[in-house]
């Protein structure tokens, strides 16, 4: 197998958050969460309210107070593990840039994320300072996105990608050699919606949320071994926000958000051979598909093709903010899971947020951390 088809493979299998691998897919770097409060909850906030997670998860959810939000995240791995028997743990440099900024206004939001990904140089395998091959990869994309509230229970969103990608490889020591540079180009859109019912006790605001949307919805890439698919990902949730009455020096004493989330990767092949693309890869991929496990054929059902989000949030006077997260996916569908630590400063104008991703999984970054700086400058 030529190098550069194989390290196209080690891509498919990266990702911090949810990627599952019912097909091999084109640009998985589209999957990689840039907001670090998200990450902490472990991409469970699908139906959050209002949040910058719009820009990732669900359109719908980009709103707030008027003003604008200016924003950029700093990431940093021990590592990268490719999921693979037939390949190492592998070391090497890489970095993820990932500005955004978004303007809230009084029914509409609308953001704008520049994520840029480079990966490679001098590959090595754990435990070894043998430079095994390089790779070296330049992903570039940028989103625009739009959120709509259409009463006060009820937002819609839609956001716009467009995207490209550049790959080089050459192999030492693996038992071939070969060098290429591959180039892809492409778009794709994402939907959602989210709802809430708010209430209230004595001493309590209480409102329950749920949301749902569908990303990264588009044609297939062509890197030049065939038509591959996009990682379209379906995405629902549900959340409960529990805000106390008592104020100090007019902030709320201390608040509980609790998020539970659903996902799938809608990537996949029909009888023939062929991807699905665009809106046949969001009706179409609901049914159980074999594949080849090394050993025998096995059939994986839809249910074992879901991964399950779970985060929860602790407020104290709307300043302090302590996160967890935990994701799971079957064995057999990508087999990561962890889970993930975070804390969070918001003062007036300025917000710091820091997450670490505890891997327990076979595939993904090692002991990813987070960092994100945040300006807020009302309107």
């Amino acid at each position: 197998m030529k190098i550069r088809l194989t390290f196209l493979l080690v891509l498919a299998f990266y990702v911090t958050s949810s990627v599952a691998q019912v097909a091999i897919t084109a640009l998985p770097f589209l999957e990689i969460n840039n907001i670090a409060r998200s990450e902490a909850l472990a991409g469970a906030d699908v139906a959050d309210w209002s949040s910058v997670s719009g820009l990732h998860l669900n359109p719908a959810l980009l709103g707030g107070d008027e003003s604008l939000i200016f924003s950029t995240p700093f990431y940093s791995a021990d590592g990268f593990r490719t999921g693979t028997d037939w390949l190492p743990t592998l070391h090497s440099d890489f970095e993820i840039q990932t500005p955004f900024m978004v303007a809230n206004f009084d029914k509409y939001s609308i953001g704008l994320k520049h994520k840029r990904f480079t990966f490679g140089q001098g590959l090595t395998a754990e435990g070894s300072p043998d430079i095994i091959g390089s790779f070296e990869s330049e992903e570039v994309s940028n989103s625009l996105v739009a959120s709509f509230q259409i009463n006060s229970k009820l937002k819609v969103g839609i956001g716009f990608n467009w995207f490209k990608s550049d790959l080089y490889s050459s192999a030492v020591n693996i038992g071939t050699s070969d060098n290429g540079t591959i180039e892809a180009k492409g778009r794709s859109f994402d939907v959602g919606l989210v709802t809430k019912f708010p209430s209230e006790t004595n001493d309590f605001f209480i409102t329950p949320s749920l949301g749902l949307a569908i990303n990264d919805i588009g044609r297939t890439i062509d890197y030049g071994f065939g038509d591959e698919p996009l990682p379209t990902t379906f995405r629902t949730g549900f959340g409960v926000n529990i805000l106390s009455k008592k104020e100090v020096s007019g902030l709320s004493m201390i608040g509980l958000q609790t998020f539970g989330a659903l996902s799938k990767m809608m990537a996949g092949y029909d009888d023939e051979g062929n991807p699905y693309e665009g809106l046949g890869a969001v009706f179409k991929t609901w049914k159980p598909y074999q594949f080849f496990n090394g050993i025998e054929n096995r059939e994986l059902s839809v249910k074992e093709q879901l991964q399950s989000h779970l985060g929860v949030e602790l407020t104290f006077l709307e300043i302090v903010h302590i996160r967890a997260g935990r994701f799971y996916e079957n064995e057999y569908n990508g087999e990561r899971y962890y889970t993930s630590r975070g804390i969070g400063l918001h003062y007036k104008f300025i917000s710091l947020d820091y997450t670490r991703i505890f891997d327990r999984g076979e595939a993904g970054f090692l002991n990813m951390k987070f960092y994100q700086f945040s300006v807020h400058i009302p309107l």
